[in-house]
C-alpha cells in the first residue's frame, strides 16, 4: 500500500471538561509514528486552556469558546492534515493500538472505519456491555443498499470512528444551527455515499456514560423522549433521501418505517399522545402494518426475538387507548433492550444543533469506488 497513513486525532471537548486529560493522555500514547493531535476546546472561554498548553508541542490547541459540537468537528477537521481523521470526544479514550489498528485496516476507497467501544462509567469502570452491543454485526462493506432498505445500520458513537479525508472534505462543514439531529447520525447517514465502510471488531476505546448526566438527558415524560426520537428520525429520513437522490438512487416512500425501531417509536407516540404525533393522517393501524412488515423483513437476531417484536405490533393497535398508554412503552423498552436496538436517549443516538440537511458539495459516480 505504501506509506502509512498519518492519523489524526481530533478531540472535541464541550462541557466535559473534567474527563479531558484522559482523553487527551490516550491519544498522545497511541502506539503509531504518523500520528497528530488536535484538541478543540468548545467550552466556556479559556475553561481547559491551561490543561492542554501542558502537552507543549504534543497537541495543537484550538479555541471555540461556546461552541457546538459541530462547530468543534468543523474546526477540528480545518486544521488537521491527515489522510485518516479519529475523532474522540473529550470524555472517552482510546486503546493504545487503536491508530494502529484503524491504519492498518485504511484503504484510500474507504470511507470510513468503525469500531465497538467499551462502556464505563465516571470514575471509568466497565458497566456494561460494548456499543454498538456484541449480539449486533458490526456493518461493512457498500453500505449504500443496506441503508436505502433498513433506513439505519448499527454505529459507534464518534469515538468508535475513523474517517477517510476525502469523504469528509466532501461532507464537512457539517451545518450547525437549530435542528434534532446529531452531528454523529448526520455523518453516519451521508458516509455510505462516498465510500467503503471498514468495521474492526473488537472495542478500542472507552465510551464513558456518567449516570448523572445520562438521568439528565434521559428526564421528561415518556412522550417527550418519544417525540424527540421522532423527530431525529424525521430529519435523518429527509436527509439520507435528498443525499440519496444526488446520486441517483431511488429511495423508498417508507423508509423511515423499514427500521422496526423508528416504526415502534413512531407507533407508540401515536397511541400515547395523538396530538403530539408529527403525522396526523398516519394511523395506529397503518403504524402497526409497517412495523410488522419491518420486523418481518429482519433476518438478524433470534428468531423467537423477532416473533415477539412482531406480536408487539400486532397487539398494541388491539388495545384500549388507556391501556395502550400504559402499555405500549414499557414493553417497547422490553424488547428493545432485548434486541439491543438503540432507543432515543441510547449510545450512539447523539443529538445535535443544525441546520436544514444538505446534501454532499461533492458527488462521485456509482464507478468511482
Amino acid at each position: 500500500m505504501g506509506a502509512q497513513p498519518r492519523v489524526s486525532v481530533v478531540i472535541t471537548s464541550v462541557g466535559r471538561e473534567r474527563w479531558l486529560r484522559e482523553a487527551i493522555e490516550s491519544a498522545v500514547a497511541q502506539r503509531y509514528p504518523r500520528l497528530e493531535v488536535i484538541v478543540v476546546d468548545a467550552g466556556p472561554r479559556g475553561a481547559v486552556r491551561g490543561l492542554i498548553a501542558r502537552y507543549g508541542r504534543r497537541v495543537v490547541p484550538l479555541l471555540r469558546p461556546n461552541g457546538t459540537r459541530a462547530a468543534a468537528l468543523n474546526a477540528g477537521f480545518e486544521a488537521s492534515r491527515g489522510e485518516v481523521v479519529l475523532t474522540l470526544d473529550g470524555d472517552d479514550r482510546l486503546a493504545p493500538e487503536a491508530a494502529a489498528r484503524v491504519a492498518a485496516a485504511w484503504r484510500p476507497d474507504v470511507a470510513k472505519v468503525h469500531f465497538r467501544l467499551r462502556v464505563v462509567d465516571a470514575a471509568g469502570r466497565p458497566r456494561g456491555p460494548l456499543v454498538p452491543d456484541a449480539r449486533t454485526p458490526l456493518p461493512a462493506g457498500d453500505l449504500r443498499y443496506e441503508l436505502l432498505d433498513r433506513f439505519v445500520y448499527p454505529c459507534p458513537p464518534a469515538s468508535g470512528n475513523a474517517y477517510g479525508r476525502d469523504a469528509l472534505s466532501a461532507l464537512l462543514p457539517i451545518p450547525d444551527g437549530e435542528g434534532a439531529l446529531g452531528a454523529d447520525a448526520y455523518l453516519a447517514a451521508c458516509l455510505p455515499f462516498h465510500g467503503r465502510v471498514v468495521a474492526i471488531d473488537a472495542p478500542l476505546g472507552d465510551y464513558r456514560l456518567d449516570a448523572r448526566e445520562h438521568r439528565t438527558a434521559s428526564a421528561g415524560d415518556t412522550t417527550t423522549r418519544l417525540a424527540r426520537a421522532v423527530a431525529q428520525a424525521i430529519e435523518r429520513e429527509a436527509l439520507v433521501r435528498r443525499t440519496a437522490e444526488a446520486y441517483g438512487f431511488p429511495v423508498p416512500a417508507d423508509l423511515a418505517l423499514r427500521d422496526p425501531w423508528c416504526a415502534a417509536a413512531r407507533l407508540v407516540l401515536r397511541v400515547a399522545d395523538r396530538a403530539a404525533y408529527p403525522k396526523p393522517d398516519e394511523g395506529r393501524l397503518f403504524l402497526a402494518a409497517r412495523g410488522l412488515a419491518a420486523a418481518c423483513r429482519r433476518r438478524d437476531g433470534p428468531a423467537g426475538r423477532r416473533a415477539a417484536l412482531a406480536a408487539w405490533f400486532l397487539l398494541v393497535p388491539l388495545l384500549p387507548s388507556r391501556a395502550a398508554r400504559r402499555l405500549a412503552p414499557a414493553a417497547l423498552e422490553r424488547w428493545r433492550a432485548a434486541l439491543g436496538e438503540p432507543g432515543p436517549d441510547a449510545p450512539g443516538m447523539p443529538t445535535r444543533s443544525g441546520q436544514p440537511p444538505h446534501v454532499a458539495r461533492r458527488v462521485p459516480t456509482r464507478a468511482a469506488w
